[in-house]
């Protein structure tokens, strides 16, 4: 699974590629045991191999792999709060606050004989006024991922009931994990986001006031080289943003 995340994103180096098919694309990199997860056939051995996804499955994108949706589950369920805050701290850049240290975040039981999706019994969660205002950022977006289990396999159903993948992300509806990927990718705060990431790995630390200068001139080459990552990251090592260091404060 690390292994597709780091051949995703080195396809992207590719004279002509757009970064941002990053988080749209249907080509992935499975071997033999990652494709029987994706449901591919055909591929054989333990090599990364270049394939395409199916269509009738609504995968897409970096935060379609196995990598980023086993990770951000639990050992023997799905977590869409843990999904939706992954997407809203790394792709959106957006602080989520911790929990209040008094909160019970263990969900509680549903009535008795009373069969729910994790969608379902989250939303009774969420009627809890000091847990919904944080939950309302996060699930939502979580949901859409629901068709894919703990370890990324697609599924229609969850406790025997049909999965619902629909919702909205800051009034943006979309069905399911492949429609949220269009929208992430035509998000000009997920571009704004790559930008952040990229200055903080490059730089060594998060951007601050004096830095928004930078940020700007690095977003504004970005998007006049149509967003091709080789010649971009050639930009940002000879620019003085990255060649010089101010002193600490």
């Amino acid at each position: 699974m690390r292994t597709e995340v780091t051949r995703l994103f080195e396809s992207r180096l590719d004279s002509g590629s757009d970064l941002l098919d990053l988080y749209s694309t249907t080509q992935f990199f499975p071997n033999a045991e990652l494709a029987a997860i994706y449901g591919i056939t055909g591929v054989t051995g333990t090599a990364p191999v270049a394939t395409a996804l199916p269509a009738n499955i609504p995968r897409a994108g970096l935060l379609g792999t196995a990598a980023f949706l086993s990770l951000n589950s639990k050992q023997d369920a799905t977590a869409p709060t843990g999904r939706g805050k992954f997407i809203r701290e790394n792709v959106l850049c957006q602080d989520i606050p911790d929990p209040p240290d008094n909160v019970d975040t263990n969900l509680k039981d549903p009535p008795a004989g009373v069969k729910l999706t994790l969608r379902e019994h989250m939303d009774m969660h969420r009627t809890d006024p000091t847990c919904a205002s944080c939950h309302a950022l996060m699930d939502p977006i979580g949901y859409a991922f629901e068709n894919f289990d703990w370890i990324g396999a697609y599924r229609t159903t969850d406790n025997g009931k049909p999965v619902d993948t629909s919702g909205s992300l800051d009034g943006k509806p979309f069905t399911n994990a492949k429609d949220l990927a269009s929208t992430l990718r035509a998000l000009p705060a997920v571009q704004d986001c790559l930008m952040r990431n990229i200055f903080r790995y490059a730089s060594g630390h998060r951007e601050t006031a004096a830095d928004m200068g930078e940020l700007a001139t690095w977003s504004q080459r970005f998007e006049t080289g149509k967003h091709q990552l080789a010649p971009f990251l050639a930009e940002v090592a000879a620019g003085d943003g990255f060649r010089t260091v101010s002193p600490a404060p």
